[in-house]
């Protein structure tokens, strides 16, 4: 195909997928990059801020690869719900763990 297609990604708790569609739904191409959950005794659920933007990335570089990024004509993106992540506006740096939507701390 040479159409132009969209993009969907899907940053969810245990990957980010990356799918590009045509008009009429058609999957033209799609990646998967899978991200670590880190558990612990407390109930606390976090993931890597880093290895999330980093997934999110990788997922679009390795979909480029399947369909080109010049037919892509639009793009959207689906995260976690009720997930929590700090960045500083000054520098882009994450300030803490991305806190899962499957985390405890706030069960009381």
């Amino acid at each position: 195909m040479s159409g132009p297609v969209h993009v969907a990604i899907d940053q969810g708790g245990h990957a980010t997928r990356a799918s590009a569609f045509t008009a009429d739904g058609t999957i033209e191409g799609a990646a998967v990059v899978t991200i670590a959950t880190q558990h612990n005794a407390l109930g606390h659920v976090e993931h890597d801020p880093g290895e999330v933007v980093a997934s999110v990335a990788t997922a679009l570089a390795e979909l480029a690869r399947i369909v080109p990024a010049a037919r892509w004509t639009a793009a959207g993106l689906a995260v976690q719900r009720s997930t929590i992540a700090f960045w500083d506006a000054a520098d882009g740096r994450a300030l803490a763990p991305v806190i899962s939507w499957q985390d405890t701390r706030g069960a009381a």
